[in-house]
């Protein structure tokens, strides 16, 4: 029978995709919010606002906005491209949420044409180690 604090321990995951440490807990955070807001928050404007979306004729459109988020993803590309240069995940030495993050959004600016910029060599690599994954084929 579970005592009540055994129900409010966390759990130790492996692999701890939030981070094992409070600074590793930390780095994570940090880099999930940076790929949020730089990559998956400009393709999705750019989605909803230079593209059809997702098909809804009566919604505001403001093209030139989603237009101006375009090359902010691609900054933000080319950000990460410098950023993974000797390492090989996101936020750190370990696969982590912000890795998931950073791969739908890569993923997801495909989608409708932006692709990672042919001299990014680190963010193409660190692209298709992580698409290898089995939870990334799923």
């Amino acid at each position: 029978m579970n005592s009540i604090s055994s129900i409010f321990r966390p759990r130790k995951l492996n692999p701890a995709l939030l981070g094992k440490t409070p600074k590793d807990q930390a780095l994570v955070a940090m880099w999930q919010r940076r790929v949020e807001e730089g990559l998956v928050g400009a393709a999705t404007t750019f989605f909803h606002h230079a593209t059809d979306g997702l098909g809804e004729a009566d919604r505001y459109r403001n093209k030139e906005w989603g237009e101006a988020n375009k090359p902010r993803v691609e900054e933000t590309m080319r950000w990460l491209d410098q950023e993974l240069e000797g390492r090989d995940f996101v936020a750190g030495d370990t696969f982590s949420f912000a890795d998931i993050t950073a791969l739908c959004g890569v993923d997801f600016a495909g989608l409708f044409g932006i692709s990672i910029p042919a001299d990014c060599t680190h963010l193409a690599a660190w692209h298709a180690r992580v698409s290898e994954r089995p939870t990334a084929k799923a």
